[in-house]
C-alpha cells in the first residue's frame, strides 16, 4: 500500500514517469539541488513507489517500474473495469488478471 506523499514528492513522481532523468535532471527540472532530488526519490520508495535506477550506455537515470496493481487501485479508467464485469474493482489478494478476465482454473 502506498503511503501519502508530500506535494513535491509528487511532482517529482510525476516528473519521474514522464521522463529519463538522473538527480541533476530531476532538480533542474524541479529548481532543487540535488540533495533535495535525491530526497524526493528515497521518500517515493519510502512510500511504496518502485523506482529503479538503470545504466543506459554510460548514463543513469531512474525509471519507474511498472505496478499494475497500484494502477489498478488509483486510475479511475482502470478501476471501471470491475464495474463493467458487475463485480467489485478487486478483491483482497485478488490479481489483476483474475478481476479482468476471471480466476484461472487449476490444472487436474
Amino acid at each position: 500500500m502506498h503511503r501519502p506523499l508530500t506535494e513535491d514528492a509528487q511532482d517529482a513522481y510525476v516528473h519521474l514517469l514522464a521522463g529519463d532523468l538522473n538527480t541533476d535532471g530531476l532538480a533542474r527540472l524541479m529548481g532543487v539541488s540535488r540533495a533535495t532530488a535525491f530526497r524526493l526519490v528515497g521518500e517515493l520508495r519510502r512510500g511504496g513507489r518502485l523506482i529503479e535506477v538503470v545504466k543506459l550506455g554510460a548514463r543513469w537515470h531512474y525509471e519507474v517500474a511498472d505496478d499494475f496493481e497500484a494502477l489498478w487501485k488509483n486510475d479511475p479508467v482502470a478501476a471501471h473495469v470491475g464495474f463493467i464485469k458487475n463485480g467489485p474493482v478487486l478483491e483482497p489478494g485478488e490479481s489483476v488478471d483474475d478481476a479482468i478476465y476471471g480466476p484461472r482454473k487449476k490444472a487436474r
